[in-house]
């Protein structure tokens, strides 16, 4: 997870929907949306070729607009509807700022975000575990004071997901031993890993080792490069691709931040095109 640049200023932008941007079968890539609760961002994002979009939300004291205020939820799903894009999976990304293993509302807004899922049609939501959420001390490895509130509060929420039909997805900088074992002390179906390539990576962790290891709890994946555009092999993304084909996986793979705000739609279109010839 990190900071996605939106689209919203390029409207204006003509032609597109040229043949290197356009769709194609064999793998869904997902456009992780900015914070900002306008609908500018959803028919640039088709037009470049994304098949779907991952829906953020501005949030102020627990205002979350899109997630939870129905107008705009409501504005959001007409929208990406006339545009046949559908929203794949919600990122709460603001329990960055208000842990989930601590924040006295954590549970009321995964809640919520939960069924905000299900109203759009979503098949998880990713709970990040980054900023003051981290679950990592200060020596860059798991907190172990976090392992039971972590697993007491995704305790509650399974249910909620279950209920819901919606995977619950953590993303953190923590190895795939590690996520495993939460997991498992979880005991639920319906909390599972939202993988993110670069991010183990930086962590110094074998990507392709993890994604083998992991295999089926890894319910949707984020692909990004260190340096920009598949493939720099920081780290290394035909590997991961690699990976991904052994384990057969057959969810999304949403990209995340825009490394060349200046050429967006160049740059968005390289790693679109890069992962779909290995599919």
């Amino acid at each position: 997870m990190g900071n996605s640049l939106g689209f919203a200023g390029l409207l204006g932008f003509s032609g597109c929907a040229s043949a290197a941007g356009a769709k194609s079968g064999g793998v869904k890539i997902g456009y992780m949306y900015p914070s900002n609760d306008k609908t500018a961002d959803i028919e640039l994002a088709r037009e470049i070729g994304f098949d779907g979009i991952e829906l953020q939300t501005a949030f102020n004291g627990g205002a979350m607009k899109a997630f939870k205020d129905k107008e705009t939820m409501a504005n959001f799903k007409a929208a990406a509807e006339k545009q046949n894009m559908p929203v794949r999976s919600l990122c709460a990304g603001f329990m960055n700022s208000y842990p989930f293993v601590s924040e006295p509302k954590a549970v009321e807004y995964i809640s919520d975000t939960i069924k905000a899922a299900k109203y759009y049609g979503a098949y998880c939501i990713l709970l990040p575990f980054f900023g003051k959420g981290s679950l990592l001390n200060e020596n860059g490895k798991f907190d172990e004071s976090k392992f039971k509130p972590l697993v007491e509060r995704l305790k509650q929420i399974a249910p909620v997901a279950a209920e819901n039909k919606i995977y619950v997805c953590l993303e953190a900088q923590i190895d795939a031993p590690t996520l495993m074992r939460i997991l498992d002390a979880v005991g639920s179906e319906w909390i599972g890993v939202y993988y993110d390539t670069a991010n183990h990576h930086a962590m110094g962790y074998n990507v392709g080792d993890e994604i083998r290891s992991l295999g089926g709890r890894i319910k949707q994946i984020h692909f990004k490069d260190c340096q920009g555009r598949f493939n720099s092999k920081n780290p290394d993304i035909d590997a991961c691709i690699k990976a991904l084909h052994d384990i057969n996986y057959s969810g999304w793979i949403v990209l995340e931040r825009n490394f060349e705000p200046a050429t967006p739609i160049a740059y968005w279109r390289h790693n679109l095109d890069y992962i779909r010839k290995h599919w």
